[in-house]
This record gives structure tokens, sequence and C-alpha cells, in this order.
């Protein structure tokens, strides 16, 4: 290339992907209005502008390969995929061009990779350029009503109308992809591919991931974490949205009560803190200790203020040590300790009835521990940028890679289950009462019930006089004129026991001997 056309290519480098998301927009809107996609339909657009030459014409490019692979990778069998080229619309080069939408991983897919050319502006006019900023304000809504992951190939090159204010257009881009809220996640992978061809030469390609909505985000980070996309594109994505949320992760080192002894029965599973412990431990706090990792790849934490909180069934600020945090490069780890409060004071009793009926099995509270980072300020490691430099020789480092000047706080939400263990000594207690007292009770039913006649002797006036009694029966005491003075029953303790007969002062002249 002549030194005035190396001047125009550098000028004109920057804008490549701003266009890429415009095209991308515009024709997932496409989709979504022909037919309603699946929720995380996904769409793959594969740029064929001028600039993307030697990936076409160079034998040993990988590129068509690489789409092949990702999109068998990611997708499964029964999934519908579209595949689209994009360029710069011309009345005789229509763009995005649709050349692909079907099942993957079959042959119609591969032949249609296979035909992919570098597209034309028209007849004699040369190799298409890239723009589609007419189209991003018609089709930004369609996107926020159907979710999809969008993949987008790119060298990061582009030539709108030989447009030299490159700057200008790749902030229109930064801003739509960090403040636009139909983007949820965006990932990128820069991978280094040399090619050359008739006309240019390249040394990487950048593939992008766009989520919109949430449930397409859930679907782009569940194939990150099951390693489906790690099968093809080899290296830990770069996060570029978003940046407010998730920038740590937690593993579990111990954890110490607050009487000093330390507990094994705690650990982190599946982003959970699961705490096992019996109801009656008195044990109000638990402190941590964890490792906290920098997942912001790859953006280093290099200042950020560390701050605690508790939610949901009962609320509490969380002592967090240390209190901030610096020069945490993507990847490394700090330990960090969390002391969490345990509201064992208002849990139900062990001998509380729902307790009794539940006996010995786990009564389960739930709760979120937030930790925050405030103050946030992001970093771009230098030898990121080396990297990207020898990518993407003479192209300085996206806008995109640097942080937005918003994110200044970022939070990662812990939930927490206190899984409590209640024993079974409380229903043992309780059954054995039970017997003693339904024996007791058995006891005094056979006493009186018994028609056993016992002998007692009473003294009447000075003079002994015998009765003979059942249980529950009743005889009258007579004097010596034979008057009636008193009466004499058993009770059921089988006592004797002697009442009035009308006048109280002749209970006086009598005192049972037996």
């Amino acid at each position: 290339m002549s030194g005035q056309e190396q001047l125009e290519a550098t000028s004109l480098m920057r804008n490549g992907i701003c266009r890429a998301i415009r095209i991308a927009i515009i024709f997932v809107a496409t989709v979504a209005n022909a037919e309603t996609p699946a929720a995380g339909h996904q769409v793959f657009l594969v740029q064929n502008s001028g600039w993307m030459e030697p990936f076409y014409a160079d034998p040993s490019s990988k590129l068509k390969p690489l789409v092949d692979a990702l999109i068998t990778a990611i997708s499964d069998s029964e999934e519908q995929v579209t595949v689209a080229s994009f360029n710069q619309k011309t009345p005789a080069n229509p763009s995005p061009n649709l050349i692909y939408n079907g099942k993957p991983n079959s042959t119609q897919l591969k032949t249609a990779l296979q035909s992919l050319e570098v597209a034309q502006k028209g007849a004699r006019q040369g190799m298409a350029d890239t723009d589609f900023k007419e189209a991003i304000e018609a089709s930004i809504g369609a996107l926020q009503r159907r979710p999809g992951i969008l993949w987008i190939f790119t060298n990061n090159k582009n030539s709108p109308q030989n447009d030299p204010d490159t700057v200008k257009r790749n902030r229109e881009f930064y801003t739509l992809l960090h403040h636009t809220a139909a983007i949820s996640r965006t990932i990128a992978f820069p991978l280094a591919m040399p090619v050359k061809g008739k006309h240019y030469t390249a040394s990487g390609l950048m593939v992008y991931a766009l989520a919109y909505g949430e449930e397409a985000d859930r679907k782009l980070q569940q194939l990150i974490s099951t390693g489906r996309i790690g099968k093809v594109l080899l290296e830990k994505p770069l996060r570029l949205k978003p940046l407010d949320s998730d920038p740590v992760e937690f593993s579990a080192i111990s954890a110490q009560k607050s009487d000093g002894g330390w507990s094994s029965r705690v650990k982190f599973s599946n982003g959970s803190a699961i705490i096992d412990m019996d109801v009656d431990e008195k044990a109000p706090l638990l402190e941590f200790k964890a490792l906290m990792t920098n997942i912001f790849n790859p953006y280093r934490i290099d200042h950020a203020q560390l701050e605690g909180k508790l939610s949901g069934i009962w609320t509490a600020d969380l002592a967090v040590t240390p209190t901030e945090v610096k020069e945490l490069s993507a990847g490394e780890s700090k330990e960090v300790s969390i002391k969490l409060p345990l509201p064992l004071a208002n849990v139900p009793s062990p001998w509380s009835p729902a307790m009794m009926h539940n006996f010995g099995r786990v009564f389960t509270l739930r709760n979120t521990m937030e930790l925050i980072l405030t103050n946030q300020q992001l970093g771009i490691p230098d030898g990121f940028k080396k990297r990207l430099g020898e990518i993407f020789p003479g192209d300085p480092m996206p806008d995109v890679f640097v942080p937005p000047s918003d994110a200044r706080t970022s939070s990662v939400k812990i939930p927490v289950v206190v899984n409590l263990h209640y024993p079974v000594y409380p229903i043992i207690v309780i059954s054995i009462l039970l017997i003693l007292l339904l024996a007791a009770m058995f006891m005094l039913m056979s006493r009186a019930t018994s028609r056993r006649s016992d002998l007692v002797n009473i003294r009447i006036d000075g003079r002994t006089e015998s009765f003979r009694l059942a249980r529950s029966e009743t005889r009258e005491v007579k004097d010596g004129a034979g008057n009636a003075i008193a009466r004499i029953r058993r009770n059921l303790l089988g006592r004797p026991v002697i009442s009035s007969a009308g006048n109280k002062d002749d209970l006086t002249r009598i005192s049972i001997e037996n």
C-alpha cells in the first residue's frame, strides 16, 4: 500500500465495530418482524466488506471454519440459527444479506459459508464499505421485544463512504453499547489470525457476542459457564458490559463461630453460601474467610472501597475486612473476612408445636449477602493494550474497551442459606412425659373403678364403729340414738372422707382411726 493509502486505512480502522453493531440491530429486527424467534435465538453476522479481503483471499484463512465450528459448538441440534453477511448497503448490494437459516452442523450451512466472498458496491465500483447508521433508530424497538444473542465477526476495520470522522462514529457506538438497556451483556474475543490477500493484510479478528434481554443474557452466561464457547474460542471472554454487577466471585476457605470454634459446615456452592448448624448452637455471629477473585476480565480493579449488607428475612450491615481493594488484576484473588450475624433468637424454638411436628428435620432461612464496590476505578493492563496492538497493528485500542466514566459502583449478591438442624430430644422428653401421665391416669381410673371393699374404723362419741366401703361408695354415720350425723365415703385415692349430714358441729364428735 502507498503512504496515502496507509494513512487513509489508519484513519478508518476504528469504525468497524460501530457499524457492525448497527447492522446487527437491523438484521435482528428483521428476523423478529418476520417470525417470532425462540428466547435466546442466535444470529451470526460475518463482515465481508473490502477490508475483510485477506480473510477471503488467503487459502490458509480460518474465518469460515471458525464460524462453522462456533455455531456447531454453541447451538443445540434442533435450534434454528441465522447467518448473514454484512457490509454497506447500496442499490446494487443488499445488506445484511441472509445466507442461511436452519439447523446447525448441516451440509447446507457449510455450503452457505463457503459461498461467502467480498461484497462489491456495484458494477465497477469496487469493494463494499460498511455503514448502517440509517437503520438503527428503526430497529432498536424490535430488539427490545425480541431476546437473542448476536455474534459478530469483524476485523474492526471499516470505510463508511470514506468518512474520516471515525472518532465521532466510535463515540456513537460507545454510547449505544453502554447505555442502551436492550443490550444486557457484551463479551469479546480478540483472535490472532494473520492473513494476506491481494490488496490487504491483517493480523487478527474480533468476535463479539451481544445479549439482548435478560433471557439471552442468561443463555450467554450459561454458554460461557458450561464451556461450550471455550471449545472453540480458547481464551476467557473479555467483558465489556455489564460493569456494575458481579465484579468478583467467592470461594470459601473457612468459617469461625463467635465462640472461637471453627466450623467446617460452611461452603460456597453454585454461587450460594450454605451454612449448616444446630439450632441450639450459641453462634450469633459467623466470620467467613473467603477468596475474592476479580472476574472483570480484562479490567484491573485499581481501587474500590468494600462494603457489605444483608437483606431478606433479616437485615444488617456486614463488617468486611479489608475495607478497600487495590491493584487486583483480572483472575487474581484476595482474601477477605465477612462477619455474618445469625438471628437465632428469632427462629422457632425446638419446643414449639411446629417443630415438634417436624422433629429431626431442617428449618431453612434464606437471605442475601451483598458485597458492594464503591468509588470503583477500573484500569486496562498494559499487557492487554500491547496484545491488541499486535493483533490490530496501527489501530489504537477501540474506545469500546475504555470503561465508562459512570462505572463507579458494582456489587455481587450471594444467596445465604442457613440450614438449622433441629434435635430429636424434645420429642423424646415429651413422649416420656406423656407416657408417665397416661400411666398415672390409668392408675387413678383403676382405683376409681375398683369394687373391692375396705374396712374403715371411726370413733363416734368415744366408741368405735367399723364400716366396710367399696370405691366411690357412701354410707351414713349414726350416733347411739340412731340419728344420722355424718356421711363417710372413699375418694379416688381410696382414702376415707367424712362430710356433714346437716349440722357441721356434729363433725367434732367423729374421728377416723385408720
